[in-house]
């Protein structure tokens, strides 16, 4: 049944800084919403832990490049190449996109 309600909630993500690029040069970021309990560990202690969030949100990507301009297979380990700012904000939409279901579910 998990994989069942992953295939449903996860969506894609492009970058605010990539979305005026052609289509096939961004990159695509698959996203699912933290449950009840990770969103608690994740804002945790009153601080977002944008590690955490990214560890249990970050399902994988399409079309990651380094900097030579090489696909990227996707790995907990290939965040390190990525900049502050996309981690910053692909943690962000985490968080908003679990915010946004929990709210959704009381309508």
């Amino acid at each position: 049944m998990a994989s069942v309600l992953a295939s449903i909630t996860q969506a894609p993500y492009v970058l605010e800084r990539e979305r005026e690029l052609p289509d096939h040069e961004q990159t695509v970021f698959m996203l699912q919403p933290l449950d009840g309990l990770q969103y608690l560990d994740v804002m945790a202690g009153g601080f977002h832990n944008y590690r955490l969030a990214l560890n249990l949100g970050l399902k994988g990507w399409s079309n990651y490049k380094d900097e030579n301009k090489q696909n990227v297979p996707f790995s907990i380990e290939a965040f390190n190449g990525m900049a502050s700012e996309d981690l910053l904000e692909l943690s962000c939409e985490i968080t908003d996109r679990t915010v946004l279901r929990e709210a959704q579910k009381k309508t």
